[in-house]
């Protein structure tokens, strides 16, 4: 079985390290690249066309929903995750409408992040308990 290609993107240099820590606790889970702002997201996506990809909202140069728009426009087989602190439905509705299969809470992320990865990269909808009620 071929490796989960991840690739994450969030302007915060120490969630990005956390992150790639916990999913690389699972050998078939592999960050492929990592992406600081929503352009270099956008660019890393084409550049390696990962299965994956994990995302914030808040992002500088473009943000989430345009990250997203543009990712799954360009790399179709990508599948996208939004992990945010903002639990708004305005931008759940905008990161849905441009692409994404699942939003995941970063305060229940520690709980969820690896169901949340099965669940989108297997092509399912995922989304933090909180979000889903809304």
């Amino acid at each position: 079985m071929d490796a989960l290609r991840i690739l994450l993107a969030d302007d915060h240099t120490i969630v990005r390290q956390g992150l790639r820590k916990l999913l690389e606790t699972r050998a078939e889970w592999r960050v492929v690249a990592e992406a600081g702002d929503g352009r270099e997201a956008v660019r890393l996506a084409e550049q390696h066309k990962p299965d994956l990809v994990i995302l914030d909202v808040a992002m500088p140069l473009l943000n989430g929903v345009e990250a997203t728009r543009l990712i799954t426009k360009r790399v179709p087989s990508a599948r996208v995750l939004v992990l945010s602190m903002h639990a708004d439905d305005v931008y759940i509705t905008q990161i849905l409408e441009a692409g994404a299969q699942g939003y995941l809470l970063k305060d229940s992320a520690d709980v969820d992040l690896m169901r949340a990865v099965e669940e989108v990269s297997a092509g399912k909808s995922f989304f933090s308990p909180a979000i889903a009620r809304l």
